[in-house]
């Protein structure tokens, strides 16, 4: 850089860094962290056309990953390259567009964002995970689930969700002896909480209107906006309410995926710049907030 190019920019890398009470102090006795935070802020405003960043988000607090994030996001939209090497998939997601996947030193090509984390979490069959079928039918279950999709809102067969999709669900079950069945749901996330249980029909106390003989489909909408990001298991049964009786019962039949592109259409997270992973839900509520004057106690 010219000298002039460093004058002009060296408060904002200091100011970024947050190391000006330590600018006399010689680098060698500098922690990693204090190193990592000053070479970054030093080669974010340099203003290259190619941005490379290794693993920057590995050291550092929360308050300079979310700095990190925001210049990272400003140099992408001023139509300049970021190749981002990490580990850290909501970072990815949140920055990139196109994802290469190495593995074993190798990779199968450029893919969206979407798929190379898809393909990183769960492997290249991920689709098969948004899919669950029996082996063999059972001659002694009177009740039975054959069969279980997930898709996207196209009807897409689909496992891995933007925060603001809704994600459907649909299973097809067998009710040989005319029993009362409330068929059901469950998601159980990465902490092996229950999230959510959900029947397939909103007024249906013993299961009566599902009775007759044959074959049924139930479809469930889980709407979006409403699940923080997170892996999640679904849990798929066959259940009356009264007496309580369990038909069949699948678990870890299916898996999903939930994740945030943090951007415009995200308006469940509201303004935060990083993932909130504390929280089992981030809804959209409905929320509002009035001026009360300038009286100020």
């Amino acid at each position: 850089m010219k000298r002039a190019e460093i004058k002009r920019q060296l408060d904002a890398i200091v100011d970024f860094s947050g190391v000006e009470k330590f600018l006399e102090t010689p680098l060698k006795h500098y922690s990693s962290g204090m190193q990592l935070r000053l070479a970054f802020a030093v080669a974010a405003f340099l203003e290259p056309e190619i941005l490379i960043i290794d693993e920057v988000l590995a050291v550092g607090d929360a308050e300079f990953q979310k700095k990190c994030l925001g210049k990272m996001e400003a140099v992408s939209k001023s139509g300049r390259t970021i190749l981002f090497v990490s580990h850290n998939l909501a970072s990815l997601q949140a920055i990139c567009k196109k994802g290469l996947l190495l593995t074993g030193g190798t990779s199968k090509g450029i893919t969206s964002i979407e798929d190379t984390v898809r393909n990183y979490t769960h492997g290249e069959d991920a689709v098969q995970q948004s899919v669950f079928k029996i082996n063999k039918i059972p001659p002694q279950k009177e009740a039975f689930i054959k069969e279980a999709y997930l898709k996207n809102e196209k009807g897409e067969l689909c496992n891995r969700f933007r925060s603001y999709e809704n994600i459907e669900i649909e299973i097809i079950w067998v009710n040989r002896a005319a029993h009362l069945v409330n068929p059901n749901i469950m998601l159980v996330n990465q902490k092996n909480q229950t999230v959510m249980i959900a029947l397939d029909t909103p007024v249906d106390w013993r299961g009566d209107k599902k009775s007759k003989p044959g074959n049924y489909s139930s479809r469930f909408t889980i709407p979006k906006n409403l699940l923080n990001t997170d892996d999640y298991l679904i849990h798929l049964a066959l259940d009356s309410s009264s007496p309580s009786n369990c038909y069949d019962a699948q678990l870890s039949a299916m898996m999903f995926s939930v994740w945030d592109p943090m951007d415009e259409h995200c308006i469940a997270r509201g303004n935060f710049s990083v993932v909130r992973e504390d929280a089992v839900l981030m809804p959209a509520l409905a929320c509002s907030f009035t001026y009360l004057g300038e009286d100020i106690v």
